[in-house]
């Protein structure tokens, strides 16, 4: 869903391209942008849970870079991801449910089934994504896939799927039908059947 050619290449033509990292024992100063950014996801995790994020904690696990640069990235990340902290505020500290998903499908490629859980629905909240950064267009498209199936399944009365990043967000207020949902779905779920066997046109 996120990156179907990436996905046809792999499956399909069986090709992985992958990026070259830094040799294992070059001694890190700074944080590259996928290191940043799985910082940024811890400190927003810690929060979430109701614990204070640790300095100490996080240089242990390797998060952090070496020595006196530890304390200033961290305190750079931590002012990053304030803004995202601020919106998140009213789910710190609740627990998270997860709702089970199975649903059957049908069409010309023969019966299809979607089974899984879907996590981060919050009582009385709803469903929650976040994101420490700038929303992407899959960002919204595994939202609205997991709304659906969250509609699907018939189990809630009402539902609202909201997505925070950094600065922004993005949200569902609408609950379909399971039936509505389920059409939209099988239409989706076509479009990837065909997409596992064909590269699918993918505009900029």
């Amino acid at each position: 869903v996120r990156h179907p050619v990436k996905y046809f290449v792999n499956s399909r033509l069986q090709v992985y391209l992958q990026e070259e990292g830094p040799e294992e024992d070059e001694e890190v100063f700074a944080l590259d942008g996928l290191q940043s950014f799985l910082l940024k996801q811890r400190l927003v995790e810690d929060r979430l849970h109701g614990s204070a994020p640790s300095r100490l904690r996080l240089s242990a696990e390797g998060l952090l870079p070496h020595g006196a640069f530890a304390e200033l990235v961290f305190a750079e990340e931590n002012k990053g991801v304030a803004p995202l902290v601020e919106q998140l505020e009213v789910y710190m500290g609740a627990r998270p449910e997860q709702v089970p998903v199975d649903l059957a499908f049908g069409g010309e490629a023969g019966p299809r089934r979607l089974v899984g859980q879907i996590k981060g629905v919050y009582p009385e909240l709803g469903l929650l994504r976040w994101k420490p950064g700038a929303l992407k267009g899959a960002d919204i498209l595994s939202l609205w896939l997991a709304h659906l199936a969250w509609c699907a399944t018939g189990i809630p009365a009402e539902t609202r799927s909201v997505l925070y990043a950094t600065e922004e967000r993005f949200s569902v207020e609408e609950t379909l039908a399971p039936d509505v949902a389920w059409g939209q779905l099988e239409r989706l779920l076509a479009w990837y059947w065909e997409g596992v066997h064909r590269p699918l046109l993918v505009l900029p």
